[in-house]
């Protein structure tokens, strides 16, 4: 009776231990497939991965200092939506922009605020970026408008018609460009060139867009750069289309102009330098600003239907 209860006892004991084993791994697998898992190689390592394996590269540069950078470790990075989509697709690529190679890799990308998150080619050529905190959805939407297969309900790739002669045009590529004014008088418009090169300021109300209400996206005339979403323009009386937002921090930038004897603030895009308008403090919440912009210097991409 004594070695029956004994054995009895010893099988409760295997059994109690290989489930755990069992469930051990079965949480491990479980775990490891909810995180977006991020390569640990160096960056050169990063794109031979990406080329061998035809992949884009997603990459996360951060500080350690920055609390947005944290939350998207903590949440969005264990999105499992998110994570399976990136797993799947991408070569993943985390980096702190102030240690090693990342200090030079933030200088590469012209990262210009934290978190930034951008899609790469297998070649290291910057697709899209994104600055800012971002949920799993946001940030498959992001990843997915990037490599040309996104099911949000975002816009088209503004039309090239008018840019065919236009080698810098791009909707996705946001590379720095240093183009002389001589090269973009041979493929702008003259009232492009006008406006946007030689800050020249359109007649009010004039523009195409200045009253339109029609959901969508705006780009660069010049260049494509994604600069603001309709859902940032708001009506205004001074005859020209006005935003309260960009779509992003380094979509435009910014500096003084002293001209007419006034002082204002000039909005100039982030990607080519080109003049777009100017931003004033009478705008509407949340930013209470006003960027108030020249039609002829965008470009609009109407939102599917």
């Amino acid at each position: 009776m004594k070695h029956q209860l004994l054995r009895s006892a010893l099988m409760v004991s295997y059994l109690v231990l290989i489930t755990s084993v069992f469930s051990f791994r079965a949480l491990a697998q479980q775990k490891n497939g909810q995180e977006i898992q991020f390569s640990t190689t160096s960056y050169k390592e990063v794109l031979a991965a990406a080329k061998a394996s035809h992949k884009k590269v997603f990459v996360d540069a951060f500080a350690t200092w920055c609390a947005p950078c944290k939350e998207l470790q903590q949440r969005t990075f264990k999105d499992p939506e998110a994570a399976a989509y990136f797993n799947k697709h991408f070569v993943n690529f985390s980096v702190d922009v102030e240690k090693n190679e990342g200090v030079e890799l933030a200088r590469t990308w012209q990262v210009d605020g934290l978190p930034a998150l951008l899609i790469l080619d297998e070649n290291g050529r910057v697709l899209a970026n994104h600055t800012g905190f971002v949920d799993g959805k946001g940030l498959i939407e992001f990843a997915g408008e990037a490599a040309g297969n996104t099911r949000s309900n975002r816009s088209h790739p503004a039309s090239i018609r008018g840019h065919e002669h236009n080698p810098w045009y791009s909707n996705t590529d946001t590379t720095k460009l240093h183009v002389s004014n001589a090269a973009w008088k041979k493929v702008l418009s003259p009232d492009l060139y006008a406006v946007a090169r030689e800050k020249d300021t359109e007649r009010p109300f004039s523009g195409r867009y200045w009253k339109s209400t029609t959901r969508g996206t705006y780009y660069c005339a010049v260049c494509g750069n994604l600069l603001f979403r309709s859902d940032a323009k708001f009506a205004s009386s001074c005859g020209w289309p006005s935003f309260y937002e960009p779509s992003r921090a380094n979509a435009v930038h910014y500096q003084a102009d002293d001209s007419f004897g006034t002082h204002r603030i000039e909005v100039l895009c982030g990607r080519c330098d080109s003049h777009l308008g100017h931003i004033f403090d009478d705008g509407p919440p949340p930013t209470h600003k006003r960027f108030c912009m020249n039609s002829v210097s965008l470009d609009f991409a109407p939102d599917k239907k």
